[in-house]
């Protein structure tokens, strides 16, 4: 089972849990190469707790590479 599958149903509920697991499915399908499906995701994570370094560090760096990745292929 790919980690983009996990269900969101399980965990307390809580805005924390949920952050936690929108920042595990982002990275899940950023491994997975569904970049779209990641990014949403991510965001969704920061919605939901704003000031939580690691997702922020985490979608920074996604953000990062993909924009070079994105670069590179225009050339």
């Amino acid at each position: 089972m790919a980690r983009s599958d996990l269900p969101l149903a399980e965990g307390d509920g809580t805005r924390s849990d949920l952050r936690r697991r929108f920042n595990d499915l982002g990275i899940g399908y950023e491994h997975e190469g569904q970049l779209d499906k990641a990014r949403k995701a991510y965001e969704k994570a920061i919605e939901l707790d704003p000031n939580n370094t690691q997702v922020r560090q985490n979608y920074e760096l996604f953000k990062e590479i993909n924009d070079r990745t994105s670069q590179g292929k225009e050339k």
